[in-house]
């Protein structure tokens, strides 16, 4: 009827991938809104820890085969009661590359907070974001590493992409 709209996400394990029907994969393969235009992700799911922290990597294999061994990790976060934004991002860039002082910025969207920082050390970059929600005070954390400094545009384009959603309202 043109009034609903559907935001499909589903992974399947390749391992098991048969044993979904294939009707089911089909339709969740080809489902897409407007014009279909064929893209190579930047990273592929690779590997799933518990029931919160999910892998991705260029090659889809963790730990990853490719030459600059980018990496992906989101992480929900539960609660984030406590938790301040800047200071997490900080901690976790200096956890990465080592280096101390790193710059984190803060982008307000419509439920939440959007906190990101980059650093870079001799021989790895890192990209951390936190995307905050206000009402539901839990998050998801999301840390890219790699060894080569080009890897960093990909990390903010794949976060920005997955995780965010532009919505356009009328007015």
């Amino acid at each position: 009827d043109g009034q609903r709209t559907y935001n499909i996400k589903a992974f399947c394990f390749h391992q098991v991938m048969d044993k979904y029907d294939p009707r089911i994969r089909e339709s969740l393969f080809s489902a897409f809104i407007g014009e279909h235009i064929e893209k190579e992700e930047l990273f592929e799911f690779a590997a799933i820890e518990g029931a919160s922290k999910f892998f991705y990597t260029r090659d889809g294999n963790y730990p990853p085969e490719s030459d600059d061994g980018a990496v992906v990790e989101m992480e929900t976060i539960a609660s984030l009661q406590g938790i301040l934004g800047t200071g997490l991002i900080q901690s976790e860039l200096q956890e990465l590359t080592g280096e101390k002082r790193n710059s984190v910025a803060t982008e307000f969207i419509s439920n939440g907070k959007f906190y990101y920082g980059t650093s870079k050390s001799d021989n790895k970059v890192a990209f951390v974001a936190l995307i905050a929600l206000d009402e539901e005070d839990k998050g998801t954390l999301i840390k890219a590493y790699s060894h080569d400094p080009s890897s960093l545009a990909d990390f903010k384009e794949f976060v920005r992409g997955q995780f965010l959603k532009v919505e356009v309202r009328g007015y």
